[in-house]
């Protein structure tokens, strides 16, 4: 199942000029040059700028390591945590994601990270409490849909009804388009709303409710007939 992933915004691809406006203010080698900028630190900064221009995340996080050991700030650490991100490797984003929580817990960017690190990871119940999280922290929509469908693996099947029911109603979700794959292979977008009615037929096709979930996707095909995954799962019914 494609599934639409929450953090294509939320990627940081270019820290690096946050960084150097941070960071220039601390790494002073004695309290007579507070205002001196380190320059090894420096040159680790920009060498990490350098890497990234020219795509070469290994020497990006080598740099980033020498300044995380310097100064191990919230910003350098989601960059870091964000270059394991980028290059799928899930486990090592999370490990850093959790010290980037430690030093601010308030950096929802870094907790929407975890969370879908974890998912990927198949670590589900933690991705649960960590999207559960993120969306009482700031009622994002797209955080309590992903919650919804970890929900259905977790064959919480009352906890994903209720929180539908909460999309729905929530004028936000009326806006917002899912892409999924045709068929074919070729991506439509389908309104959210069409997303999670055939997630309730899901839901009801898992209770054995046949008839009930048969009536959902039929509903969902009416309205967007390249809808492949509402296909699918009407298919299984007609076996």
């Amino acid at each position: 199942m494609k599934r639409i992933g929450i953090l294509l915004a939320l990627i940081c691809m270019s820290v690096a000029g946050t960084l150097l406006a941070q960071d220039k203010k601390a790494q002073a080698p004695s309290s007579d040059k507070e205002k001196q900028v380190n320059p090894l630190y420096e040159l680790h900064l920009r060498t990490y700028v350098q890497a990234r221009k020219y795509s070469d995340m290994e020497v990006a996080k080598d740099a980033l390591y020498r300044m995380v050991v310097m100064n191990p700030s919230d910003s350098i650490l989601f960059e870091l945590g964000s270059l394991y991100y980028n290059s799928s490797q899930f486990i090592q984003s999370v490990l850093v994601m959790n010290d980037v929580l430690a030093v601010n817990p308030n950096f929802d960017q870094a907790l929407a990270m975890k969370a879908d690190g974890l998912r990927r990871i198949g670590a589900l119940d933690k991705a649960a409490e960590s999207y559960e999280g993120l969306y009482l922290k700031t009622g994002s929509v797209n955080s309590l849909y992903q919650l919804a469908f970890i929900q259905f693996d977790l064959k919480r099947y009352a906890e994903v009804l209720t929180n539908v029911d909460l999309l729905l109603k929530n004028p936000k979700s009326k806006d917002i388009k899912l892409t999924f794959d045709t068929a074919e292979g070729k991506p439509v977008k389908v309104d959210m709303a069409l997303a999670l009615t055939n997630l309730k037929g899901m839901v009801a096709a898992a209770e054995g409710k046949r008839d009930e979930a048969k009536k959902l996707f039929q509903e969902v095909l009416a309205k967007e007939p390249k809808f492949s995954l509402a296909k699918k799962e009407l298919a299984k019914l007609k076996n």
